[in-house]
């Protein structure tokens, strides 16, 4: 979508520019080709976006219920079950159906509106994918006043807690200058995280940028390294420019992916309760709009527990345990920790820290409210137990 870029940088601007300016404008276009749309509403689950929802309504129906209703085609009634959800506080069913309403699908007319307050509503409480899809609709001026200073916030929380299409955003918005300083070593960091994720537009970003030397020293062999893995995800242009340099006899390099162009993992790093474990792939051109759910072992005790946290070791969801209980004793008080440990395949292992028992919901809502009172960041979802 490039509804929003200047005629300057869509058309490459007046003739007579320097060589410099005109790669810098092309790369620029091409980078916005797709940039500002939000994915369409989730219709399966893809890897690189997993988190949990397994707060129910009373009917005992899920989101889960709800994906599967979509699926089926059944819009109506997948509305139906995550606006109850949603209602309730679901942060993955707010965000649901934030993009229903914000590409419209089925009986759903496009809402920007109704998109950004759920929207809205979702990163309020922390879902890192509900961020970058609000950023989207300030950047755009969609449903809210436009504000890129607002965009590039929400851009730059949700990237940091490891949304790849979110750092491919940030990145492109420090490209530019649009509600940040511009800056293309900080716009080449963000990018070359997203890249490392296996998010295509980023990868062909980045091999764009190796080419022209943008921001990085010129490396055909690296640029080509890119493009081959975008075009093996389908995406054409990074494919057709992997032709042209293997006809011209280029070599790509083999590519070592370092710890520091990896997206930072909130889970693993240990520094807040708001980590939620985050992907390590996403398909082409969208970051995953599905969730699916992995269910936690069953509770010791009572009938609800809050999740409060994901960490990369056993080690570090027991060190969170005692700084979060430490720092939230009143909200906590009389709960114990329940770690539970989960196999997310290629992503890795997580261990999930919960606090339990809790009697019934509105007790664990009550818990997450406290913990949100006095820090509003804070991550907390109610969980059946």
């Amino acid at each position: 979508m490039v509804e929003d870029v200047p005629r300057s940088i869509r058309t490459g601007g007046r003739a007579g520019r320097s060589g410099g300016q005109r790669a810098r404008s092309v790369v620029a276009a091409a980078l916005l080709l797709s940039w500002l749309v939000i994915p369409a509403a989730p219709v399966a689950a893809q890897a690189g976006q997993t988190a949990q929802t397994a707060q129910t309504v009373q009917t005992g129906q899920t989101y889960e219920d709800g994906l599967r209703a979509h699926k089926s085609g059944a819009v109506e009634r997948a509305v139906e079950i995550w606006q109850k959800l949603a209602d309730e506080g679901d942060v993955v069913s707010q965000h649901s159906l934030g993009r229903l309403y914000a590409n419209g699908e089925g009986p759903i007319k496009r809402d920007y509106t109704a998109a950004a307050r759920l929207f809205r509503q979702s990163a309020a409480q922390g879902y890192p994918q509900a961020q970058n899809d609000l950023a989207v609709l300030y950047a755009l001026g969609r449903g809210v006043p436009k504000d890129p200073e607002r965009a590039a916030k929400l851009w730059a929380e949700s990237a940091q807690a490891g949304v790849p299409m979110a750092q491919y955003n940030l990145g492109l918005i420090y490209f530019q200058g649009r509600g940040v300083e511009k800056d293309p070593e900080v716009a080449a960091k963000w990018i070359s995280r997203a890249a490392a994720t296996g998010l295509a537009n980023a990868q062909f970003a980045l091999g764009h940028m190796n080419r022209l030397g943008i921001a990085m020293a010129k490396d055909e062999g690296r640029a080509l390294a890119w493009y081959q893995r975008a075009a093996a995800q389908g995406h054409d242009q990074a494919a057709a420019q992997a032709k042209e340099m293997e006809a011209a006899g280029i070599e790509a390099i083999a590519l070592k992916i370092e710890a520091s162009s990896a997206p930072a993992n909130p889970a693993a790093a240990g520094t807040a309760p708001g980590a939620v474990e985050q992907g390590s792939a996403e398909t082409a051109g969208a970051e995953a709009a599905a969730v699916a759910a992995v269910a936690p072992a069953a509770s010791s005790a009572g009938a609800f527990m809050v999740w409060i946290g994901s960490m990369g070791s056993r080690d570090g969801a027991e060190r969170l345990w005692r700084e979060v209980s430490a720092k939230h004793a009143a909200a906590l008080a009389g709960t114990n920790p329940l770690i539970v440990e989960v196999d997310l395949g290629d992503r890795g292992t997580f261990y999930r820290l919960h606090a339990e028992p809790l009697a019934s919901r509105d007790a664990a809502k009550s818990v997450c409210a406290r913990l949100r009172q006095a820090q509003p960041d804070a991550f907390c979802r109610v969980v059946s137990g």
